[in-house]
């Protein structure tokens, strides 16, 4: 076409035309991006992860003294039988623990949060059977806290010493800007009033009675208000007592009318209450002070609160009390923004490079110059959907960067074409942007369908998910905008400027791919040679793949194949989660029931002795800090563990970069040198792992019979032991301490006793009875009237336990009640009306993943094994997040592809062609398969993400190579010669596409740090799959659409396809 030709075309006109002509548009509408990314920036939180309702409602019940036996017959059982029927409820769990009943029910999205706890609490107030001795149902909506950092204080004081400073503490952060602190290592406090029963068979009182007593005189009590026409008084006593020097004043009177001051008579202390967790640094006492923001809090300024306090008291500090600071989790938000920035920048600078040997000058200028532009863009409209800066947003807005980049070149590459064939600056400004607007925005809505199944994830993980799409979408947005808004106008201007000084000069405009003004020896050397390659030896390349068309297309698929067969023989192994090490690994001990807290402590210390041996085989100053818990477990990622006497746990802090050995290896090391006591009946010791909470593998049992329940869970477990690559097999159905079983005798129910004038005593002696409750610094204190502790730790003192009889007379309990011995259990889980239990493991992921395991399972012994025991099988923890996500994506997917395939099939004017473009999408997999395979990595969810977002640039490409194609068969070109031309005119525009996505992940390869390591997956995918699609597109594709062509011709004899 001539340039004269090309010159007096009719030009398009639009809302697009105005801003590439305007003298100021495009500068404003830029300058307006830069200053609302500015405003979203300023207003966007900074956290850890996106806000979301969890959607969960929670019951809990106190029984003191109960079993968990008991507390499942007579608390779980009447609460689901009135709550099963309830409406919006997706699942129910239950646990019942000694004295503990808790239940929690999972609502399904969208139901309307404060309406269900009211008709949950009228349900739950209308059971009629719960026991009267339980304390009131406290009926709430889970909340979300985000951990932001643990402060642990520690040194050679005591623990009220150091109770009183975590409080000043406390006070100061709160004051500071703080939302919430949760303490760990500060046990609750008690008032304990204590009578042996020697004493109270002198006073012929039962232990309820003096409760009784000393309740009557520890209260503040109303008695109306006196005064009407001067003056109103209120009357009213203050006589509640809270200081131990008050209660001692206190007089009861005995059965006899005798009185005695409570001092005389009783023990008062006021002191921790007991089994409850302490927290010890190289022997210390220690207190952690859990620092937690709330949704609306940003994680990053919260951080600098602390940092802030934290500097200026630890010199303030006496040398007896020191401060430290650990899981900082905001330094993970922080490091992934400086990862962003730090490969952006470089990203960023071989975009550029790439873009200027490609591009005019012009053009390479303000393509590159859009990329900080859509950001900006982007961060406004994020701000606008109500989203955040958080971790997966960062992650999503990396792998959308191809995007940013995609539009602009296709805008920009096209311009210059026009350019090149004549048009002046505004014609091929003009054209190429509406010229290109509908392929660009049919891509965008491809690209929107191909995120589309992660919006369709349900459950925990699609809370998290549902940031992807809402971000890919913010940055098409912004991208469009930018792509035919402002870049057409900067091009055309930049281009006016030339004819403007060319007429001044009296010289013609010369078209060519650079001005002689901006041109250098290399830049216009390096357009003719490429244009050479492209007419010659490129041109010859497609025409041979057209010409053995069918070696090409079983290439691919035979490649795709290969692929497939490296993941099914295992060559490739597949992860929902890769295991990354992390800063922290942990140590959890749990011992038989009954052995002493001595025995715990000092096993405790033989962890940490073990643990510093290994660090120094290891080389030495490796380890940061070692937190000891004794009492309680430590949960994955500092969660709350299990509690009990019989349990310690270790938290250990060490340095992620400078170490030559993994955590795995540490840990092995260090289990080698731990010896294990006979009654010690687990030991874990692990990292937490990446994703939702859980361990590696998790697999649920449920049942009717709680004993053929942990029958069925040792046989697992003993089982799953035969398996390579998992270590701390374990269930959450331990055995509990041995439980004395109370039956009456025939002379106890012939003197009018019953079991609960029995139990009622007991209960109040051995667990105590609750006189009252104050609030001492926003901390309840509780006032307990109970039995000597040396009588109550004493097992035999129960036969000899004085129960007092309806006449007032007391008898030894061993003549009214027959005790029986029996082991039980500790907690009592249940879920949908079954009884459950979950065996767990962690997985070595070198060895073997939980997918290979369970299928393993499902070929081999699940059947046999739930025939045998009578129980179900299921999936539980992150092994059922993992099958549930994957089940939705499946859904999703097939949503997608029919999306697009309807998007392609309304863009190209055909049924056939979609499928050449989107056989892309499985293909182009392989290449990503390739690069896990080549650098030794597992498919994981974070390669998966990397595919949604390769499927969208492949398939813009493609959508604006067929376009192409279609034009050229509408002028009546033949298909043959169509497709070759589209190829060879697509050429630059694809390889710049697939360059400079590449440029920008490839620094993404090579980082080592811990941020990296969940990003580089997705970077292999794109980096991998789109060097791969680039052939699929420039040959793959060709092919497949002769071959589509050549059978339309033979079936339908015409001689091409046009519209």
């Amino acid at each position: 076409m001539s340039a004269q030709t090309n010159t007096q075309r009719p030009e398009p006109k639009s809302f697009i035309s105005l801003f590439v002509k305007h003298p100021v548009a495009a500068n404003l509408l830029m300058i307006l991006f830069v200053l609302l990314g500015l405003v979203g920036l300023q207003k966007l939180n900074k956290q850890i992860f996106p806000n979301f309702e969890l959607d969960y409602i929670n019951i809990s019940i106190t029984w003191r003294g109960a079993t968990a036996e008991d507390v499942q017959t007579s608390i779980i059982r009447p609460l689901e039988q009135s709550l099963k029927s309830l409406s919006g409820v997706r699942n129910i769990k239950s646990q019942a623990t000694t004295s503990q009943a808790s239940m929690t029910l999972e609502m399904e999205s969208g139901v309307n949060m404060n309406s269900k706890i009211n008709d949950i609490r009228q349900r739950v107030d209308s059971i009629r059977n719960l026991p009267s001795a339980a304390e009131e149902p406290v009926v709430k909506e889970i909340e979300m806290f985000q951990p932001i950092s643990q402060v642990v204080l520690y040194g050679d004081l005591t623990l009220n010493e150091l109770r009183r400073v975590a409080y000043q503490f406390e006070d100061e952060l709160l004051q500071a800007g703080i939302s919430k602190i949760v303490f760990n290592g500060l046990p609750n406090e008690e008032v304990s009033i204590e009578l042996s029963s020697e004493i109270l068979v002198n006073l012929g009182l039962s232990l309820d009675q003096v409760a009784s007593q000393v309740r009557n005189q520890s209260q503040n009590l109303p008695a109306g208000s006196i005064g009407r026409q001067e003056m109103t008084f209120p009357i009213r006593s203050l006589a509640q007592k809270k200081q131990v020097s008050e209660f001692e004043h206190i007089i009861i009177t005995d059965a006899f009318n005798q009185k005695h001051r409570l001092k005389d008579i009783a023990e008062i202390e006021r002191r921790i209450e007991e089994d409850q967790p302490l927290v010890y640094i190289n022997g210390k006492p220690a207190v952690e002070l859990v620092l937690q923001r709330t949704e609306d809090d940003d994680a990053l300024k919260a951080a600098g609160i602390l940092l802030d306090f934290y500097d200026a008291k630890k010199d303030e500090l006496p040398e007896s009390l020191e401060i430290k600071l650990y899981n900082e989790r905001w330094r993970y938000l922080k490091d992934r923004i400086q990862l962003l920035l730090k490969n952006g920048l470089s990203g960023l600078v071989l975009v550029v490079v790439t873009l200027f040997i490609f591009l005019n000058f012009r053009i390479a200028f303000w393509v590159a110059a859009g990329i900080p532009i859509s950001i900006m863009a982007t961060l406004f409209a994020i701000h606008v959907f109500g989203g955040s800066i958080n971790m997966i947003s960062l992650f999503a807005l990396i792998m959308s960067l191809g995007i940013i980049v995609d539009d602009a070149i296709v805008v920009g590459e096209e311009t210059l074409a026009q350019w090149e064939q004549g048009a002046n600056a505004f014609q091929a400004a003009n054209r190429a942007a509406h010229r290109m607007v509908g392929p660009v925005f049919a891509s965008s809505l491809t690209t929107i369908a191909a995120f589309t199944p992660l919006a369709l994830v349900g459950g925990i993980m699609g809370k998290f998910m549902i940031e992807i799409p809402i971000t890919v979408i913010c940055v098409i947005i912004a991208s469009l905008i930018e792509s035919f808004l402002i870049l057409p106008g900067h091009i055309y201007h930049s281009f006016k400027k030339l004819e403007k000084k060319a007429v001044a000069e009296h010289k013609p405009i010369e078209h060519t791919p650079e001005s002689p003004e901006k041109s250098s020896n290399f830049s216009t050397r390096f357009s003719d040679k490429f244009n050479h390659f492209r007419d010659n030896r490129f041109k010859g390349w497609v025409e041979s793949a057209i010409q053995y068309r069918w070696a090409v297309i079983i290439t691919g698929f035979g490649l795709m194949m290969i692929g497939i067969n490296l993941i099914s023989n295992g060559y490739v192994k597949q992860t929902f989660f890769p295991t990354i090490d992390g800063s922290q690994i942990f140590a959890n001990a749990e011992f038989s029931a009954g052995t002493s807290e001595k025995q715990v402590s000092d096993f405790m210390g033989h962890l940490e002795e073990t643990l510093f041996e290994t660090e120094k085989e290891f080389g030495g100053d490796h380890i940061l800090l070692v937190v000891r818990q004794e009492g309680a477990s430590v949960g994955e990622d500092n969660a709350p563990g299990r509690v009990s006497p019989e349990i310690g746990g270790l938290n250990i802090e060490m340095p992620i970069e400078g170490r030559h050995f993994t955590n795995q290896a540490f840990m092995n090391a260090w289990q080698d040198k731990i010896i294990k006591p006979a009654n010690l009946d687990k030991l874990q010791v692990a990292q937490p792992a990446a994703g939702p909470p859980g361990r590696g593998l998790e697999i649920l049992l449920k049942g009717n019979n709680l004993q053929d329940l942990k029958n069925a869970s040792e046989a697992l477990q003993s089982h799953l032991k035969s398996f390579d690559g998992l270590s701390n097999v374990d269930d959450n159905l331990p055995y509990g301490r041995p439980q004395m079983i109370l039956t009456l005798t025939p002379q106890a129910l012939a003197l009018g006793m019953t079991d609960n004038q029995v139990l009622s005593q007991i209960r109040n002696a051995y667990a105590g009875a609750i006189v009252d409750i104050f609030t001492d610094r926003s901390k309840e204190v509780e006032i307990h009237v109970q039995l000597a502790k040396a009588e109550r730790d004493r097992l035999s003192s129960i036969r000899h336990f004085p129960v007092q009889l309806p006449n007032g007379q007391t008898l030894p309990l061993f003549e009214l009640a027959e005790i029986e011995v029996r082991r039980g259990i500790d907690i009592i889980r249940q879920q949908d009306g079954l009884l459950s239990a979950v065996v767990s493991a962690d997985v070595d992921e070198q060895v073997t993943n939980a997918n290979e395991i369970l299928s393993q399972l499902r070929r081999n012994y699940f059947d046999r094994f739930t025939q045998e025991y009578k129980v179900e099988t299921g999936l539980e923890g992150k092994t059922a997040d993992q099958a549930e996500t994957m089940q939705d994506l499946g859904t999703g997917v097939i949503l997608g592809l029919t999306l697009i395939y309807i998007i392609l099939a309304w863009v190209f004017g055909s049924y056939l062609w979609p499928v050449a473009v989107m056989l892309a999408i499985p293909l182009g997999l392989t290449g990503a398969i390739f690069g896990h395979w080549v650098l030794n990595m597992d498919l994981s969810l974070f390669s998966m993400m990397g595919l949604f977002g390769l499927s969208g640039i492949v398939i813009n490409d493609s959508i604006v190579l067929i376009v192409y194609f279609r034009e050229q068969l509408q002028q009546g070109v033949h298909h043959h010669d169509a497709i070759v031309k589209a190829i060879c005119l697509r050429l630059r525009a694809v390889l710049l596409t697939s360059l400079t996505t590449i440029a920008g992940l490839v620094p993404m390869l090579f980082e080592t740090s811990l941020q990296a390591q969940y990003l580089i997956p997705m970077a292999v995918t794109l980096v991998f799959g789109l060097a791969y699609g680039t052939f699929l597109i420039l040959f793959f594709i060709p092919a497949l659409l002769t071959v589509i062509e050549n059978t339309r011709k033979f079936v339908f004899k015409e001689k091409s396809y046009a519209l």
